[in-house]
């Protein structure tokens, strides 16, 4: 195919994770016992008028095929081990494909599948042995079943792609493993010396990372038809007409592609088709094994091993990042995973530098893991998130308050300098980091709002009303301080020229932090909270003006919100009054301005965030800089009910009392604020 123009410090490795009790599998000899029965079956000619396909070799695919051993249990009669086979009963099967000219590869079965129980029980009809062939499964194949479109196409010059590559490594590269850096450009170049040799699923990629490529690197995007285009649109339109259906014979670099068009759907506002794809990717890593903690055969190279776990490890991360931008459940439960975390340990010089260091990759994988819990925890179904709400929020923030303590200290921000971040990648994960704070405490906040609408409303009715908790104003400021750190951060980035002038999540936590500000500037109008909108406004509009589609609509979202929020604070009147009791301090102190007792023995020495006795109004709270380096988690009555949260809640104690405020007035006040 004819070229063309185009279209338009490393982290210190963390130590290896502990690994987990390893099960005993007697898969060492599996693939040669196979291959030599295959071959044997080759001699004898084929069976039944269906050719053998033969095994491909250990060391180019994946080996997912691995049985537990039938005699973990020896003569000694040990209960445990007698037993170890009906309590962990995990079988997993092999299953070959017609041959038809392609490669078959194994497919990883879960011990649930009848066909895994029957090979099972053939096996200990056999005295543990083997079976004595390969089975093959009858499928229908036909090109049209995999939408294979023979789409012209024509590369970009191989300069050109080769910079839109080193643009992706480095703005996503720490993030997500979604290409090997060597191996990847070895394959560009095997493409660009002959083009008309190279399969579609290898031409797709590279597509859609240029497509990626160039989405980061132009800061405006091009006009047709009077309307701006993303960048790279056409590109990712090329990757779409090449892209096949290799559902029942996937391999890592197909799930690979997939990953990258799930990133790249994003920039055109497609949420659903990034969800489907990020679904689609989770659905065919768990058909390959890539899930579990299994052995491989020793002639599988470790690059080739790591590389499956990383591609693992951003599929989750994806499946959670996907689903709690639309509010879905988490598509896989924590508990169906076993495999390691990435890790360079056994890697050869030359193989660790096909891998970015996997420390960044760690900690964004282990905030992924509180992103599932919260969807779970906090928006799951009724029955769940009623009965122990206050439970779930305190274990989700004592999550993230170990999440953050563990970090290591190239991944913190540094207050005392401009940009506070040591690079992209880390303001990226601190934004991830104070959504999830957001997104565990704003249904308190939203009904901390709600109260004070129905407050005063009542005013001058005569009816009681009953006062809010010092624990429920709190967690709402927590909310509010994250949005506040958020905010902050992002008008760093577009100082410092770090902003993704196309990106989805840029534009995403500028909506999530202006709609907590607006409602805390409702709740107590303040400068710092109006100027923080203000300037996040600007910054939205300027994607929106560039051309940016999610930033245009969460732009539109947060002019009609504006207009219903305007008018709350016209019709109740004294809403914003500094005189209210219980409402949420401007300055983000986490001082609740409330009638409660304080032992100060218990509580982090801070004169300026701890509140009298009288329930007097705080004195004066840090600024700046200071007051951002410990938010929003290290508040004193947040550590309060970090680390003493000790009762046995049930939903009849979700009453505050309303004659006193003792120190654990922890709960919140109703739980109707969902």
């Amino acid at each position: 195919m004819p070229l063309s123009g185009g279209d338009g410090d490393d982290p210190t490795p963390s130590p290896r994770p502990a690994k987990r009790p390893r099960r005993s599998y007697v898969a060492c000899n599996y693939i040669e016992k196979l291959e030599t029965e295959n071959a044997e079956l080759k001699k004898a000619g084929p069976l039944t008028g269906v050719s053998m396909p033969p095994l491909a070799s250990p060391a180019g695919t994946e080996q997912t095929a691995n049985l537990l051993d039938s005699n973990a249990s020896d003569e000694t009669g040990e209960e445990d081990e007698a037993t170890a086979d009906v309590a962990n009963p995990l079988l997993e099967d092999r299953v070959l494909t017609e041959n038809d000219g392609m490669s078959s590869r194994p497919v990883y079965v879960g011990g649930a599948a009848c066909t895994a129980f029957a090979n099972r029980l053939g096996s200990n009809a056999r005295n543990g042995e083997l079976g004595k062939s390969a089975y093959v499964v009858p499928m229908v194949k036909h090109p049209n079943l995999l939408r294979s479109i023979d789409a012209p196409y024509t590369l970009p010059s191989r300069a050109y792609a080769q910079v839109l590559i080193q643009v992706v490594i480095r703005f996503v590269g720490q993030d997500y493993h979604l290409l090997r850096k060597k191996s990847f450009f070895d394959k560009v170049d095997d493409i660009y010396q002959d083009p008309e040799q190279a399969d579609q699923v290898s031409l797709c990629r590279v597509f859609v990372v240029l497509a990626l490529g160039e989405l980061y690197l132009k800061r405006t995007g091009s006009t047709e038809g009077g309307e701006r285009k993303v960048p790279g649109t056409k590109f990712f339109m090329q990757a779409v007409s090449l892209f096949q259906e290799h559902y029942e014979e996937p391999d890592v670099d197909y799930i690979e592609t997939i990953l990258l068009l799930s990133f790249y759907s994003h920039a055109l506002n497609r949420r659903n088709t990034a969800y489907t794809y990020a679904g689609l990717a989770l659905r065919l890593s768990v058909t390959l094994g890539l899930h579990r903690n299994i052995s491989y055969d020793p002639s599988i190279h470790a690059a080739d091993i790591e590389n499956r776990r990383r591609v693992w490890w951003t599929v989750y991360t994806f499946d959670r990042l996907c689903s709690s931008k639309l509010g879905h459940a988490a598509m896989i439960r924590d508990e169906d995973i076993d495999v390691p975390l990435p890790s360079c340990e056994g890697l050869l010089a030359e193989e660790a530098d096909d891998f970015v260091d996997p420390t960044q990759l760690i900690a964004n994988i282990k905030l992924s893991r509180i992103t599932g819990s919260i969807l779970t925890l906090i928006y799951g179904a009724e029955t769940q998130r009623t009965k122990d709400f206050v439970r779930n929020v305190h274990t989700i923030l004592n999550n993230l308050k170990q999440w953050e303590t563990e970090l290591p200290h190239e991944l913190k921000l540094d207050h005392n300098q401009f940009p506070s971040y040591g690079s992209r990648s880390v303001a990226s994960l601190r934004l991830h980091f104070n959504q999830c704070i957001i997104l565990t405490t704003r249904p308190v906040l939203l009904h901390v709002f709600n109260y004070h609408v129905k407050f005063n409303q009542t005013l001058g009715s005569g009816q009681p009303n009953k006062p809010l908790s010092a624990m429920t104003v709190a967690l709402s400021e927590a909310c509010i301080y994250a949005a506040r750190a958020s905010a902050n951060l992002l008008g760093q980035l577009w100082a410092d020229g770090n902003v993704a002038t196309f990106g989805y999540f840029d534009a995403h936590y500028i909506f999530s932090s202006v709609v907590v500000l607006m409602m805390s500037d409702a709740l107590r109008t303040n400068d710092a909270d109006n100027d923080a909108i203000t300037l996040s406004w600007a910054l939205l509009q300027s994607m929106v003006d560039d051309g940016n589609m999610p930033a245009r609509e969460f732009h539109e979202r947060l002019i009609s919100l504006r207009r219903d929020v305007d008018k709350v604070k016209v019709t109740s009147a004294g809403l914003s009054s500094g005189s209210m009791r219980g409402y949420v301090t401007s300055t983000g102190t986490f001082a609740a301005n409330v009638n409660r007792e304080v032992r100060p023995e218990t509580r982090p020495d801070s004169a300026s965030t701890t509140p009298t006795a009288s329930g007097n109004a705080p004195g004066p709270a840090p600024h700046g800089n200071q007051s951002l380096s410990n938010a929003p988690l290290d508040a004193p009555f947040i550590q309060d009910f970090l680390g003493n949260f000790d009762q046995s809640w049930s939903t009849g104690v979700l009453d505050t009392p309303s004659n006193e405020y003792s120190e654990w007035a922890l709960a919140l006040d109703n739980t109707d604020f969902l």
